[in-house]
């Protein structure tokens, strides 16, 4: 029986920042790109207080913006996370085991951009590579509607693409996945999946959830 106590453990674990790896940023900086410093001004004294050091940041796309509009809004969200972030100076964008491992360290938040939902892509696998040029390196592949993948289509077979085999861990090399927190290391090159649960922080966007750590989908395979 381990003596370490419960407070000991969530000290453990929340060692580098808390870690939540979803969060619906993306869609609420698009919807507000006429402003400027979104960011900074609504989110992050929040995300700061909180202790947040790693966000997955969801790009969602609303029913309203599909099917003709999908893909420009996925985009738009992207682009519009990068240059709040930059504009910011006080969180970064995360594309590696390495940039994770350096926000952490400089107490910056940082960001993982996610896929919430492939419509995005249509049918088109070939945007996949697109989509991991530009930083996501999480998806999930449905989420509140059908598509392609929820259907069994093009994304059925984990190893169909090198980029769908890597399964955008949040460590772009297996070399590195030792050397990760534990609280988002993958135990195995499994797909992960994680449902959103109660939220310990919460901000004003819908559909987020802040855990103490990304235990459900990260360090635990099946």
């Amino acid at each position: 029986m381990s003596h370490v106590s419960i407070e000991q453990r969530v000290d453990q674990l929340q060692a580098g920042g808390i870690i939540d790896m979803h969060f619906d940023l993306p869609m609420d900086l698009y919807e507000k790109r006429a402003q400027s410093n979104v960011l900074a001004t609504e989110f992050l004294p929040e995300f700061e207080a909180g202790g947040m050091g790693l966000i997955g940041a969801a790009i969602y796309i609303e029913d309203r913006y599909l099917p003709e509009r999908g893909l420009q809004v996925a985009l738009d969200q992207i682009a519009r996370l990068y240059t709040e972030a930059e504009q910011s100076k006080r969180c970064v964008i995360c594309r590696s085991h390495a940039e994770i491992s350096r926000a952490l360290d400089s107490k910056k938040t940082g960001f993982l951009i996610t896929l919430e939902g492939v419509e995005p892509l249509g049918d088109d696998l070939d945007l996949l590579r697109t989509f991991y040029e530009l930083g996501v390196r999480v998806i999930g592949l449905t989420h509140a509607r059908t598509n392609a993948a929820g259907h069994g289509g093009i994304f059925a077979a984990s190893g169909s693409s090198p980029e769908a085999a890597i399964w955008f861990a949040s460590a772009s090399d297996s070399a590195s996945l030792s050397t990760l927190p534990t609280s988002i290391r993958p135990a195995s090159r499994r797909l992960s999946i994680s449902r959103p649960s109660h939220s310990l922080f919460r901000t004003r966007t819908p559909e987020n959830f802040m855990t103490s750590s990304a235990t459900s989908a990260t360090n635990r395979s099946k």
